[in-house]
């Protein structure tokens, strides 16, 4: 992958409503796309199927599942699907009249007592299918550009540690105050095209294109 380096496009956290736009135009275009039809497809449905589920951790985790994986899937998520259904439903339910979080004590409580508090990211990911206009995906990409954004060259290009902590009380409510405008509505930006540019933008910093940030 060839980065065509644009500094109006290496933003820092004073992000105005145009530099924003202009930083997601121009990162989102080296996502790669082209699994994003399954997605598209399953994350509208309001009640997911088994199979469902292991598409789209399948499609997050980019490849084949391992044995250990798959069964966390069936352990954790599909095991308890109808209860993950039911707080979809309600959740769609509550956003028209309330604020309230019911998703993420479900799932970390969820995960804790499977034994699988250190899987930060699929809990994201659970999150976000169970809720995705309220809750961003979530991995060491789209955090190490969040981290570069809000302490630029003070922070390592190593990304930390993911924990709950740093996409709950960070990244989440970061990520979705860059999708209000300034009037207080919904920008044209989805959710899903910020989150393709936080990715890339990420990986980006990973790559040897990166020594031109450090000059």
């Amino acid at each position: 992958m060839i980065f065509t380096l644009n500094y109006n496009y290496i933003i820092d956290n004073n992000l105005t409503e145009k530099s924003f736009k202009g930083f997601v135009d121009h990162w989102r275009a080296y996502y790669n796309t082209s699994q994003n039809d399954l997605y598209n497809i399953l994350i509208k449905k309001q009640q997911y199927l088994p199979n469902d589920i292991l598409k789209l951790f399948t499609w997050k985790n980019n490849m084949k599942l391992s044995k250990k994986k798959l069964n966390t899937v069936n352990e954790v998520i599909v095991k308890n699907l109808s209860d993950i259904n039911a707080i979809k439903v309600d959740t769609v339910v509550r956003s028209w009249n309330s604020n309230d979080d019911i998703v993420s004590p479900y799932v970390t409580r969820l995960f804790k007592d499977s034994g699988k508090e250190n899987a930060v990211v699929w809990q994201a990911f659970l999150m976000h299918l169970m809720d995705p206009e309220t809750f961003p995906i979530f991995d060491q990409h789209v955090w190490r550009g969040y981290e570069y954004i809000m302490r630029g060259s003070e922070q390592s290009f190593e990304s930390t540690r993911l924990t709950m902590s740093s996409y709950l009380d960070e990244y989440r409510p970061w990520f979705n105050s860059k999708l209000i405008t300034k009037h207080n509505d919904k920008s044209d930006i989805s959710s899903k095209q910020f989150d393709e540019a936080m990715w890339a933008y990420g990986k980006y910093l990973t790559s040897p294109y990166v020594a031109i940030l450090a000059n």
